[in-house]
């Protein structure tokens, strides 16, 4: 029996050292796939890259030129970004956008996406903070996106974000009251690995407590 199960546990030992490697490969994969199907070459946005990259270097190749487009388009928006980085164009920048919120309709609309995308930004990202949810005897790793504070019915709440594990793309925006938001002191980057690796990373960044060892507690 003993020779019989050797071959098993060197199944599993080499299944679990390979799982990782094999799991976050699949994911690149999945995302590389998940972008081209939005912007690869043959997509609507892929079609005029390959045109401009034809028409900028003549090549009869389209995926070359789908390169070459996309290199070019990238150079035009940190072009954009330099420029805009200037502090005279700011003000403008910031003035035209003012301006855009203050339309109807459109405004409301353009202010949300701005929100949106700011969210994403690095600064905006360096200002959430991991914090846990109390409900009743349950705790919750939440991120909380912004400090503010909401006041609704004369009470105080936050609004913070409960994702989905393992892969913390979704989930559900809630407002929880002020009381019931504790800081978790944690870094993003260790929020994300909670979620990722679906709680079992907790233990490098959130105090444990010991598992007592069964044999011995019964032998007593």
């Amino acid at each position: 029996m003993k020779f019989l199960t050797k071959p098993f546990r060197y199944l599993l030992t080499g299944t679990f050292f390979l799982l990782p490697f094999v799991i976050t490969i699949g994911t690149l994969a999945w995302l590389g796939l998940f972008i081209a199907h939005y912007l690869g070459p043959n997509t609507f946005v892929g079609s005029w890259l390959v045109k401009l990259g034809f028409f900028s270097f003549r090549s009869n190749y389209p995926l070359l030129s789908y390169c070459i487009g996309l290199l070019i388009v990238l150079t035009i928006i940190a072009l954009i970004g330099w420029i805009i980085e200037r502090s005279w164009i700011k003000t403008i920048v910031h003035t035209v956008n003012e301006l855009i919120k203050k339309i109807p309709i459109i405004g409301n609309f353009y202010n949300s996406i701005c929100a949106l995308v700011n969210a994403f930004n690095k600064n905006q990202m360096d200002n959430m903070t991991p914090v846990y949810c109390r409900f009743g005897g349950t705790m919750i790793l939440a991120l909380q996106p912004t400090a503010d504070k909401f006041v609704v019915n004369e009470k105080t709440y936050v609004s913070v974000i409960i994702p989905t594990a393992p892969v913390p793309a979704g989930g559900a925006v809630l407002m929880v009251p002020e009381e019931d938001v504790i800081p978790a002191n944690m870094k993003i980057e260790q929020f994300m690995s909670f979620y990722f690796s679906m709680g079992v990373t907790g233990k490098d960044f959130i105090p444990i407590r010991s598992i007592p060892d069964w044999k011995q507690v019964a032998s007593k």
